[in-house]
């Protein structure tokens, strides 16, 4: 056990900082996190953390606003203990989806959590698969962003073959994609989607190549609704693809969606565990690898640099 590191969770995501903390052998601080009579949070840690590095593990879905409340909270209670130093994790990062102004009115949410969170000081940030290159810009902090790949492309590499056909489902899934494809050595195939800004409802889907008796491979960073997913492996299908397999970063289900998703043409989906799933959720064409590994070895590289 490091005596030296003590990692510090919010209430969004515990199980991955237990895993986290069987990871690197580090201790998992006692936290109390509830709530005051008047509905403001309280957050009390019960471990003292004088002198250690923290390590403050926060997932900001199902809970957003709350997720953020929480991690400020913390991060001021850890703070006035005296720390060596303080490292954050955010497997998701609320409000990264809106990463520019769409319609006249709107905020920069993005970039108005990063304001937030570079005013916590942290030493070091790890954030992981950011919706796009602009939200990391938004952050003033140190920091270091896993990708898709680091978590992903340990497995996919002994499974796919040249039958294989990397899928953008739009044009901001396609840095991710091509980084896949490269390392796969596979070829991409791009679809052009337009979108409602109003509704949000999908008008068009087209796609720009041909992929007939292949083994078609999606890689996106985020499902919410699905519907995005469930109109390309439609497509694809009909265009004559072999199968469809979808590779999901954050699997930010709404109600009712998942069922939907995988009763049409997905072959088979893996996610990652940024975010919680229902404990009771069960599907044998749905698999979980987890991000813990990347995330450790991340958290290993920065405290080597910083000499521990």
């Amino acid at each position: 056990m490091n005596e030296n590191q003590v990692i510090v969770s919010g209430s969004m995501h515990p199980e991955l900082a237990r895993k986290l903390s069987e990871s690197l052998k580090v201790q998992l601080a006692s936290c109390v996190i509830g709530k005051f009579p008047n509905g403001e949070l309280r957050v009390r840690i019960l471990d003292d953390l004088a002198g250690k590095t923290v390590i403050l593990v926060q997932s900001m879905s199902g809970r957003p606003q709350t997720a953020l409340i929480e991690l400020i909270l913390l991060a001021d209670a850890a703070r006035l203990m005296k720390p060596k130093r303080m490292i954050c994790v955010i497997p998701w990062l609320a409000y990264s989806l809106q990463d520019r102004q769409f319609q006249k009115g709107e905020p920069v949410s993005a970039e108005s959590i990063a304001k937030l969170i570079d005013g916590l000081d942290f030493d070091h940030l790890i954030l992981i698969d950011l919706h796009s290159n602009l939200v990391q810009g938004y952050f003033k902090t140190k920091r270091t962003e896993i990708k898709e790949t680091d978590i992903f492309l340990p497995n996919l590499q002994t499974e796919a073959s040249q039958n294989s056909i990397a899928i953008a489902p739009d044009s901001g899934a396609f840095r991710r994609t091509n980084l896949f494809a490269d390392a796969l050595h596979i070829r991409l195939v791009a679809l052009e989607k337009k979108r409602n800004l109003e509704s949000g409802k999908i008008e068009s889907l087209m796609l720009k190549g041909s992929v007939i008796g292949k083994q078609c491979l999606i890689f996106d960073d985020v499902i919410i609704t699905g519907s995005t997913l469930s109109k390309a492996a439609k497509l694809l299908k009909q265009r004559g693809a072999e199968s469809v397999r979808v590779f999901c970063t954050h699997p930010i289900f709404a109600p009712g969606s998942l069922g939907k998703i995988m009763s049409g043409n997905i072959d088979e989906m893996t996610v990652s565990d940024t975010v919680p799933l229902p404990p009771k959720l069960k599907l044998p064409s749905l698999k979980i690898v987890s991000c813990v590994p990347a995330v450790a070895d991340d958290l290993r590289s920065i405290m080597a640099s910083f000499g521990d």
